[in-house]
């Protein structure tokens, strides 16, 4: 009797431990499921395609860094925050449009500053031009009512009389 008793505590013991076993097993292949499919979405964060060759460099480099810590990680809370994590620091990198859209807009400011900036060039330069022939016709003014001024002297010197005898004159 004390055989059968030694036997069955043996059965117990290896049934409970391959039980446990198998639950190890059972749980470490449910966390390679879980990493699988999260490593999976990883790489579905972004349309690649969307973005320039520097931008997709840097977003491997955040997807490569998630994978690795998805390879890491054990619970589905932990996965989670490293996709929230990820999407989280992919969303700031601009697309190949957001990029094209703001090259764009800077250009666009670029070419109405360049404009502006002419425009004020262009008005400084005929200012000048009206400043210098405002002076050159003063200048002329100034210099015919000198010429205007000189007649006139020489007229009220010579007495306005004309004829040289002085008898005509009384």
């Amino acid at each position: 009797m004390h055989k059968k008793a030694i036997i069955t505590v043996f059965i117990i013991v290896a049934v409970a431990v391959a039980g446990f076993g198998g639950y190890n097993m059972y749980k470490a292949h449910q966390i390679q499921k879980l990493q699988e499919a999260t490593t999976a979405q990883v790489n579905k964060v972004v349309n690649m395609d969307d973005y320039r060759k520097a931008q997709q460099k840097e977003i491997r480099k955040m997807m490569d860094s998630a994978e690795a810590k998805v390879a890491e990680s054990t619970t589905q809370e932990e996965m989670d925050k490293i996709m929230a994590d990820l999407e989280k620091s992919v969303k700031p990198v601009k697309t190949d449009a957001q990029l094209d859209k703001e090259e764009a807009e800077a250009k666009r400011k670029a070419e109405e500053e360049a404009r502006k900036k002419a425009e004020a060039e262009a008005r400084a330069r005929a200012q000048a031009a009206a400043a210098a022939a405002a002076k050159q016709k003063a200048a002329q003014k100034h210099k015919s009512s000198k010429k205007s001024k000189k007649k006139s002297k020489k007229k009220s010197s010579s007495g306005g009389c004309v004829s040289d005898d002085a008898s005509n004159f009384y």
